[in-house]
């Protein structure tokens, strides 16, 4: 189709109204066309409808918020992203270059039209992901530029809402919200007189300000973003460049330079795999729990969205409805997206003392202090059937390790675990200082579960993985890195 004729019909489709429309809606269906219009012919016009392909290079420091080794210290990363857009064919890429308190990482998800893949670069594998798609991959990169905002707005027709306007910095910017691939919901501030896209935010409490309009071959776009989640940084751009219409054929093939693993383990359905008499592992997509059998209640530990359900699937099993008394939380960066759940189920809270604030400000109803059990150093729950050991890593000064003495098992966050089916993750300096913790204790460690999945790892392959462990470098070739 003429792309005129696609910008036309898009246009028809927003001012539509039935004969009937009062004179009110009939001025906003008016005032939403003719914004609209002004923002497609602000990014380019014929030139961005038509864009057959684009590339975009970014640079960012990414800041995670209490991400450091102890709560109230963030985490700073240097992060660079390729993002490679085949509109024709429905095919994108996102390779990464990441250092972190963890080490480097050379990574790359692709969807090539028809299958999905995961690439480790460092590792020199490859492997078959049916969870990744045209929509998923890239979703992030493609909010962070807001000319593929423009396109996605373009896309979603007369499904566009306006909502008025509102003054930022005393300026009029008009309100429009739809969901970008018909799947996530924003709303975008557009400067009323430029046309251009000031801000965009969404109900998670993101909020993404772009700035520094530049063109590049007919095509305009912001070249610093600067991502926050509920008023505080979270992404910032230090660099951006864009390549409109670019060949990208031969972007969306696996290199040679890398081999293939099995697969990937089927996470799609609510498993509960018996560990022990008393030792139970729930999981369902990329979200597991641990639960030990203390009689009349359960000692639990993988605080992830979804609690309840794998405490009624293991019940299920059990043939009981047993509540949990503790939960322990393991660590303050993240993974607690249950604590609501677990308060609501009358769970006590295991952590250390400088994580209590914390964890009070991530429940939505406060909770009386002796709902939280402190650990110093070790301590025994269920009469030992679970110990809990203060430990440190290369990136947290205090972590909760779950130890299971009958099935000499460690229950982890993501220092060791993986969902390849037949194959051990990736080490890296959080993996060996894990190894490192163990061995300093006195306990029989042979088997690793951890809060991603169901699969279970051993010492041997823990060995495997950081045994003359050394933090790799950017291979010969990768430009993402040095840019």
């Amino acid at each position: 189709m003429h792309v005129t004729s696609r910008l036309q019909i898009i246009i028809c489709l927003l001012i539509s109204v039935s004969t009937v429309t009062h004179a009110s809606e009939r001025e906003k269906t008016i005032s939403k066309q003719a914004v609209i219009e002004q923002i497609a012919n602000a990014y380019g016009g014929n030139t961005l409808i038509s864009m057959k392909s684009i590339i975009v290079h970014d640079r960012y420091k990414t800041i995670t918020a209490n991400g450091g080794v102890k709560p109230g210290l963030d985490a700073i990363s240097q992060l660079h992203s390729t993002l490679t857009v085949d509109f024709e064919l429905g095919r994108k890429s996102v390779k990464n270059w990441s250092i972190n308190a963890r080490g480097k990482r050379l990574g790359q998800i692709m969807f090539d039209g028809e299958s999905g893949w995961s690439i480790n670069y460092l590792r020199g594998s490859h492997v078959l992901r049916p969870d990744l798609n045209q929509h998923n991959v890239g979703a992030g990169m493609m909010r962070l530029l807001d000319t593929t905002v423009v396109r996605s707005l373009l896309d979603a027709g007369d499904l566009v809402n306006y909502e008025g306007y509102e003054y930022i910095g005393r300026k009029k910017h008009h309100k429009l919200s739809f969901k970008i691939n018909g799947k996530t919901d924003v709303t975008i501030y557009v400067n009323s007189s430029t046309g251009l896209i000031n801000q965009m935010t969404q109900p998670n409490g993101s909020t993404y300000i772009y700035s520094d309009h530049k063109k590049s071959n007919g095509i305009t776009y912001a070249s610093d973003t600067n991502q926050l989640r509920d008023g505080k940084a979270v992404m910032l751009t230090y660099s951006r460049t864009i390549e409109v219409n670019p060949i990208v054929s031969t972007a969306f093939t696996l290199p040679k330079s890398t081999k293939a693993l099995e697969g990937m383990r089927d996470n799609s359905k609510l498993v509960v795999n018996k560990l022990d008499d008393d030792v139970y592992i729930a999981g369902l997509g990329n979200r597991s729990s641990l639960f030990v059998d203390a009689g009349d209640h359960y000692v639990a530990v993988g605080n992830l969205p979804g609690f309840k359900k794998r405490l009624q699937a293991v019940n299920d099993v059990v043939g009981a409805e047993k509540t949990v008394k503790y939960t322990v939380v393991s660590e303050h960066q993240g993974h607690m997206g249950a604590l609501d759940e677990l308060a609501e189920l009358g769970a006590n809270f295991v952590t250390v003392a400088e994580h209590v604030p914390l964890l009070k400000s991530r429940l939505s109803q406060p909770l009386a202090d002796e709902r939280f059990v402190l650990v110093e150093k070790q301590r025994a729950f269920a009469n030992g059937k679970v110990e809990v050991f203060d430990i440190q890593t290369v990136t947290s000064d205090q972590f909760l390790l779950f130890y299971v003495p009958s099935v000499k098992l460690v229950y982890t966050m993501d220092e060791f675990g993986t969902n390849l089916l037949n194959s051990v993750p990736s080490g890296d300096k959080r993996t060996l200082s894990l190894r490192h913790a163990i061995e300093a204790l006195d306990i029989d460690v042979q088997q690793f579960a951890y809060v991603h999945g169901t699969g279970i790892l051993s010492m041997t392959q823990l060995k495997q993985v950081t045994d003359g462990y050394i933090e790799g470098d950017c291979p010969e070739g990768h430009v993402i890195c040095s840019e």
